[in-house]
């Protein structure tokens, strides 16, 4: 389920070189990972959940591992389908991000 998922995304997802492209930034050079807006170690069950995922480039991966949306082009909707889905993750990340803040 989880390779059909990411097939499907990848067909979508496809530049006008024929690359892959990061959905946080645009770019389509380099390494795309697919990244989950909800971990797949919290949440088992969206693993394969296609509005989970997001193919990324590694720096935008990092940012929402970090919780720096506002970096991502996708970032508010990042943030909406979090907060739907998941509230408790977003407002961890904001916590951490805060304390590393102060």
């Amino acid at each position: 389920m989880y390779r059909a998922v990411k097939k499907e995304i990848h067909d979508e997802m496809i530049d006008e070189n024929g690359y892959v492209y990061c959905r946080g930034c645009g770019a389509s050079t380099g390494r795309i990972t697919w990244s989950h807006r909800i971990p797949r170690s919290r949440r088992p069950d969206l693993i394969a959940e296609k509005e989970n995922i997001d193919p990324m480039c590694n720096q935008c991966h990092d940012w929402v591992e970090a919780g720096e949306y506002d970096q991502l082009a996708n970032g508010k909707e990042i943030q909406l389908y979090i907060a739907e889905v998941e509230p408790e993750l977003l407002q961890i990340k904001k916590m951490r991000k805060d304390n590393l803040a102060a």
